[in-house]
């Protein structure tokens, strides 16, 4: 049903912006926080299309598998109140900046890239932004592409990491550390191979997708056995046909034998 322009106005959404390289417990820890404790309509996540940074682009796992894997870690954590969404937004601004360009280059897009497409598309939408502490100290810093005009048309929840301080203006908010959230590493994660420190910090059904699809680490490791496996069936059936073959051939001069 089509909203008025009053209620669209009063609609508050968060925005938490991540490579999801996987998404871990740890982000679901926050995301589940937040739609029981904040009173924003909606959250949307939104995973990161392609990597501003150049040592990490490669990195990333093909954005259609980190959307999947997102799905499964945050949409059932939503409410009636505040359902959770992925978005794939930052997919959709590189798509149009590359079709502006011929479609040739890379297309760098940021958060400020993205904040302008959703209020072109979502008039009157009150959009904050999730991040950590570290990151929002950057921001502050003038270290983001256009940091003084997010911080002008943005305000933003922060949640801890690790000992680091900051010092949050009046419209932020900074979110008390919950033991529930882990101190987990999306590197860790996709560079580990212990199913049971996974089976830990992944929801089941990530951890079940990363192995059919033989994703990161886990995943290659899983690649490697099954071809390992591939090649000795190949090798054991080659040796029951020569065995075959010299058991019929033997029969046949045997047979031969006696005429």
């Amino acid at each position: 049903m089509a909203q008025s322009a009053g209620e669209a106005a009063q609609r508050r959404v968060l925005l938490f912006g991540l490579s999801a390289n996987p998404p871990t417990a740890a982000h679901a820890g926050m995301v589940a926080e937040l739609v029981t404790k904040s009173d924003f309509d909606a959250i949307w996540v939104l995973p990161v299309y392609v990597h501003m940074l150049d040592s990490k682009r490669n990195k990333l796992e093909k954005f259609e598998h980190r959307v999947a894997m997102c799905r499964m870690a945050f949409e059932h954590l939503g409410s009636a109140s505040c359902p959770v969404g992925v978005k794939e937004i930052e997919r959709i601004v590189v798509e149009r900046r590359l079709k502006q360009r011929g479609g040739s280059g890379v297309a760098r897009v940021g958060t400020a890239d993205v904040l302008d497409h959703l209020s072109a598309a979502y008039p009157g939408t009150d959009f904050s932004f999730v991040m950590g502490a570290d990151t929002y100290r950057d921001l502050r810093a003038g270290v983001w592409r256009r940091s003084d005009e997010l911080l002008r048309r943005l305000n933003f929840v922060v949640f801890p990491r690790g000992d680091i301080e900051v010092h949050p203006r009046p419209q932020d908010t900074l979110l008390a550390a919950a033991s529930g959230w882990g101190d987990v590493s999306s590197s860790k994660v996709a560079a580990g191979s212990d199913t049971s420190y996974l089976r830990a910090v992944l929801n089941p059904n990530v951890l079940e997708y990363m192995q059919e699809h033989e994703l990161y680490t886990l995943g290659k490791i899983q690649r490697r056995r099954r071809r390992r496996r591939w090649a000795s069936g190949i090798a054991l059936a080659a040796i029951a046909i020569e065995t075959v073959v010299r058991l019929r051939d033997g029969v046949g001069s045997f047979g031969g034998g006696g005429d």
